[in-house]
């Protein structure tokens, strides 16, 4: 009977033994299930970040890449804008220095006229219908370099009494700008007419 005790002991602890060996088995188990969860769950997390900073960068550069593009249509925008003031800055200052030039020639032109109608003395035989053209060319100092005429008056006397007031005076008034002498008085033709010069 004491041998059946202890035998029976002896199995009892075995089982024991066994279940206590089978519990740790599987709590190791569990807990091996658990860290497999836990480390799932980090790269999830891990791949999710990640990818959220992938799509800030990606998001990011496109803003960039946006940004220069507006930069640089503004940019050219700008440029555009600035040349086409100037432009018309350039425009509106040729326009003032043509019509300074045309002022002045007028002015030069009246003067002209002036002296060569104080200088000219028409013969007796002249008409209110007779015309004489004569093109005159000048030096830029205002010498005569020469003049010919361009269409007659039909009537020789006339034409030479225009020739001689043309050639009596040693200096015609011209302008000092050098453009405009040389766009309206380096060579002009002027009308003879008793009762105007043109």
């Amino acid at each position: 009977a004491e041998a059946k005790e202890r035998e029976r002991q002896k199995a009892e602890q075995e089982r024991k033994r066994k279940e206590e060996a089978k519990r740790k088995a599987e709590e190791e188990k569990k807990r091996q299930e658990e860290q497999r969860r836990k480390e799932e769950a980090e790269r999830k997390r891990k791949e999710e970040q990640a990818r959220k900073e992938a799509e800030r960068k990606r998001k990011e550069a496109e803003r960039r890449l946006r940004e220069q593009q507006l930069n640089a249509l503004a940019e050219e925008a700008e440029k555009a804008r600035e040349s086409e003031a100037r432009r018309q800055r350039e425009a509106a200052a040729a326009r003032a220095r043509e019509a300074q030039m045309l002022t002045d020639s007028e002015k030069y032109q009246a003067l002209i006229r002036d002296r060569l109608a104080q200088a000219w003395y028409p013969p007796a035989s002249a008409t209110e219908n007779m015309v004489a053209r004569l093109q005159i060319t000048l030096l830029p100092t205002g010498e005569l370099q020469g003049v010919t005429l361009v269409s007659s008056s039909g009537n020789t006397a006339f034409d030479n009494s225009a020739l001689s007031a043309v050639r009596s005076l040693n200096r015609y008034p011209v302008p000092g700008d050098r453009d405009t002498f040389e766009r309206y008085f380096r060579q002009f033709t002027i009308e003879f007419n008793p009762k105007r010069l043109r």
